[in-house]
C-alpha cells in the first residue's frame, strides 16, 4: 500500500510524464474511439481509458479527467455547445454512460468516488449533476436531470416539467437499481438503499433512504468501503 501511495504521489508530481503515459495507453489502437465534431473542443485527460467511447457534436465543449483516473467500457456523448464533464483524481468509472444534450450542461464527479456497474448519466437544457467525493456507485443506477419529453398543461398548453439539478455530496453510497431523479439532494454520509426512486432533497446528513419515492428508513448512520468484521 505504501508503494502504491509513493507512486501515486510520483505521477501526481510529474503531471507531464502522467499526461505523457495516459495519452500514449488511451491512443493504443483498438483501445478507445474518440470523435470530436466542431469547434474549440478540449479534453483534457491524465487518466486512462480503457475499451471507452467519447463523441463530441458541438462547440466549445470541455472534458477534463484528473491524475490516475480509470475509465473502463464506458461511453461519453455530448451533443450541444458549452457544456462540461469534470471528472476527479482517482477515479474508478466502469460501464458509465454520460449523455449530455443541449447547452451549458455540468457533470461533476469528485475525487477518490468509484462507480462499480451500469450507471447512466443524463443532463439536458442547462443542469448539472454534482456528485462528491468519496463515493459509490453499485450496478443499474440512473441519474436524469430532466423528462426528456414535455408535459403540457391543458388549460395554458405551457410545459410545465422543467429540468433541474441533481446534488450528491461527500461520502454517499448508491445502492443497486437506484434512479435519481431531477430536483434530488442526498446529504454527506448517506445512503440510497436498493431500488429507492430519489424525487426530493434530503438536507439531513448520515440517513439510509429507501422506497418509491424515497424517504428517510434510518438515522445516524455511517459507511465505510471495507467490510468490518460483525460483533
Amino acid at each position: 500500500m505504501v508503494e502504491i501511495q509513493k507512486l501515486k504521489q510520483f505521477f501526481t508530481n510529474h503531471s507531464q510524464i502522467t499526461k505523457s503515459l495516459t495519452f500514449i495507453y488511451n491512443h493504443i489502437p483498438l483501445n478507445n474511439h474518440f470523435k470530436c465534431k466542431g469547434i474549440n473542443n478540449v479534453i483534457d485527460n491524465a487518466g486512462f481509458f480503457t475499451h471507452s467511447k467519447i463523441t463530441i457534436i458541438g462547440n466549445n465543449n470541455k472534458i477534463m479527467i484528473g491524475f490516475l483516473c480509470h475509465i473502463q467500457n464506458t461511453t461519453i456523448t455530448i451533443q450541444g455547445s458549452n457544456n462540461t464533464i469534470i471528472i476527479g483524481d482517482t477515479v474508478y468509472c466502469n460501464q458509465g454512460d454520460f449523455w449530455i444534450e443541449d447547452n451549458n450542461n455540468l457533470i461533476s464527479i469528485g475525487s477518490n468516488t468509484s462507480i462499480s456497474g451500469k450507471t447512466h448519466l443524463a443532463c439536458i437544457e442547462g443542469t448539472s449533476i454534482n456528485i462528491g467525493k468519496r463515493c459509490l456507485f453499485s450496478s443499474n443506477i440512473n441519474l436524469r436531470t430532466g423528462d426528456s419529453h414535455s408535459i403540457l398543461s391543458n388549460a395554458t398548453m405551457q410545459r410545465i416539467n422543467p429540468s433541474k439539478n441533481i446534488q450528491i455530496k461527500n461520502h454517499v453510497w448508491i445502492g443497486n437499481q437506484a434512479t435519481i431523479l431531477k430536483g434530488s439532494l442526498i446529504s454527506e454520509s448517506s445512503i440510497v438503499a436498493t431500488g429507492a426512486i430519489v424525487t426530493k432533497e434530503f438536507l439531513q446528513p448520515n440517513i439510509i433512504i429507501g422506497g418509491n419515492p424515497a424517504k428517510i428508513i434510518k438515522e445516524n448512520i455511517d459507511w465505510r468501503n471495507e467490510r468490518i468484521s460483525y460483533k
